[in-house]
């Protein structure tokens, strides 16, 4: 997977994170991706959330999936909990508990290969709005990738960026 931010202590320099979830500005992405017509996989962003700045181990606060697409009948992790329309898509709303952290997963319906200036942020604030996210925790960082469970020949990344900005900037 790609990432920017802090990933298990590892930061990337200048990637403006940290930042607290109540002191979020913006935070939008671009991805674009190839997919095989074939195999078992999903193509994710896994935006994690920790309760202080960053940490050399899991993140203690909230893991949001966002699913661009998926293929061969893979599903978030736990159940259906909802529907949302934000940042103009469609999206099933996944729900979970790990044994130390939440997982809320936004799945768009229906899939796609590529997004252009996804305002992340809302969907940050629904995650909040449905107490899945703390807004006293730090947005650490995100990733994209793939979590392939059969095939997954051809999966690529053609472009990624990610960007967050603090309220007072």
């Amino acid at each position: 997977s790609i990432y920017k931010g802090c990933h298990w202590g590892l930061c990337t320099p200048n990637s403006g994170l940290p930042i607290q979830v109540s002191n979020l500005g913006s935070a939008t992405s671009s991805w674009s991706t190839t997919q095989p017509g074939s195999g078992a996989y999903d193509v994710a962003y896994d935006i994690w959330f920790n309760s202080t700045p960053t940490t050399t181990g899991q993140p203690d606060g909230t893991e949001i999936m966002i699913w661009l697409n998926s293929r061969g009948g893979v599903q978030p992790f736990g159940s259906q909990t909802g529907t949302a329309n934000l940042a103009g898509y469609n999206w099933n709303v996944w729900t979970g508990n790990q044994t130390s952290w939440k997982i809320i997963s936004y799945v768009l319906n229906p899939g796609g290969t590529s997004f252009n200036n996804l305002d992340v942020k809302a969907l940050i604030n629904d995650a909040v709005s449905r107490g899945s996210l703390n807004a006293s925790n730090y947005l650490i960082d995100a990733e994209a990738g793939f979590e392939i469970w059969q095939g997954g020949q051809g999966l690529g990344t053609t472009s990624f960026s990610f960007d967050a900005t603090g309220s007072e900037e």
